[in-house]
């Protein structure tokens, strides 16, 4: 395993666009070894393990993009969520109905927060909204059996607040039904367009061209005031897919709000930045990465055991520069030579902050879109 531990870290090496930014080589040696001999290195969920947590030590919170990615994910048949720092049920199978809107206190007896800090151990994050996308992911994917504390469970049992529990097959997945609007799709609500952007991807070539030139009709035909952008549970894809909506409402006199929670990723970040400079409007909460990060992923594949593995890795730094556009060092002497301000976390917040409940998820609020309906309301009173 020391081997192909070696192998792995080499090709991190060889292809990041800078693996020893924050460290050299020699305390990547030294942090290793004090891994190895902390957890041990006897099969391929300690190697797993021990290169997300170096991954963790070399990169810091700058590059949440360059991963080891191994296993295939499978649903809980439990969606949980962070809300105001505790998980709840949100969402179920139907196996489990009986058990939404509860709130988790512990698995297999081990109190939720000590679980919280060791998927922590393992997560590159910029923003608290990361952390808590990601420590949702791990359970509601399945993921726990990556952590040392769960290794080789076949069962879990969570414990509720209410004093219940649930004996739950690791082995088995579950599915949940969702309910998915379309990308690039638009409605009309008085004299606003709510524009649903899921992701930065299209159909097919030229789709959101064509949708542009429908709502072009659209203006013509109505009298719009407001366009909205909900940009919530974005992660990302072709940050130039928005370019023909965004040349569209440079050149109109609209006000645009944008509706982001802290699911928006990687692309939808640079969307989030691209809306910024046409000073739109923003509802919702932290977003899921800052605007400065490593990103332009390759993806490396290797195998292990018959266990297929997938090594995404950065290829260039992002960030804004002094005039507030984003750019990009493609080099190693470019990252080197950026002034550090460029590597300080510049972080997103919204205009208009949002803060949900269990009580309100469980009443089947859109609270973005009650406070998008009030900010409007407040904006045609005081005309």
């Amino acid at each position: 395993m020391k081997d192909k531990l070696e192998e792995i870290l080499k090709i991190y090496e060889e292809n990041h666009l800078d693996f020893y930014y924050m460290h050299s080589k020699e305390e990547l040696d030294n942090y290793k070894n004090k891994l190895i001999k902390e957890i041990g290195l006897n099969s391929k969920e300690d190697l797993f393990y021990i290169i997300k947590r170096i991954l963790k030590y070399m990169l810091g919170n700058l590059d949440t993009h360059t991963n080891i990615r191994y296993g295939k994910n499978k649903s809980s048949g439990l969606e949980f969520e962070i809300l105001n720092n505790d998980l709840y049920t949100i969402r179920t199978s139907e196996e489990f109905k009986n058990y939404n809107y509860k709130k988790l206190i512990a698995i297999n007896n081990i109190d939720i927060n000590t679980i919280k800090k060791e998927i922590e151990k393992i997560t590159r994050y910029s923003t608290k909204e990361e952390l808590e996308g990601e420590i949702e992911l791990c359970i509601n994917c399945n993921q726990l059996d990556r952590l040392p504390l769960f290794r080789n469970c076949s069962t879990l049992t969570y414990t509720f607040e209410d004093g219940t529990n649930l004996n739950y097959d690791t082995t088995k997945d579950y599915s949940i039904k969702y309910k998915i609007g379309d990308n690039c799709s638009y409605r009309i609500e008085g004299n606003n367009i709510i524009f649903t952007y899921l992701s930065c991807m299209e159909p097919q070539p030229g789709y959101m061209k064509e949708v542009v030139e429908k709502l072009k009709q659209e203006f013509n035909n109505n009298k719009i005031d407001y366009f909205t952008i909900d940009l919530r549970y974005n992660r990302g894809g072709n940050s130039a897919i928005i370019n023909p909506l965004l040349d569209f409402l440079k050149n109109s006199n609209l006000n645009i709000i944008t509706l982001v929670n802290k699911y928006v990723y990687s692309s939808g970040v640079i969307a989030v930045k691209d809306l910024k400079k046409l000073n739109s409007i923003f509802i919702g909460t932290g977003i899921g990465a800052t605007f400065n990060h490593f990103g332009d992923n390759t993806t490396i594949t290797g195998n292990i055991d018959g266990e297929e593995y997938r090594i995404p890795i950065s290829h260039k730094y992002f960030y804004l520069d002094d005039n507030n556009e984003l750019d990009a060092a493609i080099t190693k002497e470019e990252l080197k030579s950026l002034n550090k301000d460029k590597l300080k976390l510049q972080v997103f917040e919204p205009d208009i902050y949002i803060e949900e409940n269990i009580d309100t998820v469980r009443e089947n609020r859109d609270l973005y879109l009650e406070e998008l309906n009030n900010y409007i309301k407040s904006k045609q009173k005081h005309r």
